[in-house]
């Protein structure tokens, strides 16, 4: 299995709540709409969206996830866990070790990063995102 940094180095996609990245010279309200966001009950009912998109592809592919708040592996976790540790705002790292891929999760953001993916995985995301209203698009959040 590759290490989480190797992972980090390679491609990126983002699994998001906006179809596109909001410019940086935008003449919206994208910093009040993210704190509404990120406030209950809006969280959680994105949060409750991530939680659906990794059950689905736990259906298809084996899960390794790293639990950041306690420096453990765990393997095929149970889906109440898994979507417990999303509710509580644990930072996860998902391993797809068949796929070489990798999805990571941090409780103060907005979005999914999946890295590696091969293409049959990719449509695989877009189809569990776009039935829970997430947008897939290629890149850093951060250009």
């Amino acid at each position: 299995m590759k290490t989480i940094e190797e992972y980090l180095e390679k491609p990126c996609w983002v699994i998001d709540i906006l179809p596109q990245q909001v410019p940086s010279d935008s003449k919206g309200q994208y910093f009040a709409m993210e704190r509404y966001w990120m406030k209950e009950p809006q969280y959680g009912q994105i949060c409750q969206r991530f939680c659906r998109l990794l059950f689905g592809l736990n259906c298809y592919h084996s899960l390794l996830v790293y639990r950041a708040d306690n420096d453990t592996w765990s393997s095929n976790p149970q889906p109440e866990e898994l979507g417990k540790w999303l509710m509580d705002g644990i930072n996860l790292w998902v391993v797809m070790e068949q796929e070489d891929a990798m999805i990571t999760y941090f409780k103060d953001d907005l979005y999914l990063s999946l890295y590696n993916p091969s293409e049959p995985l990719l449509q695989l995301v877009r189809q569990l995102a776009a039935a829970e209203g997430l947008f897939v698009r290629q890149g850093a959040v951060f250009e």
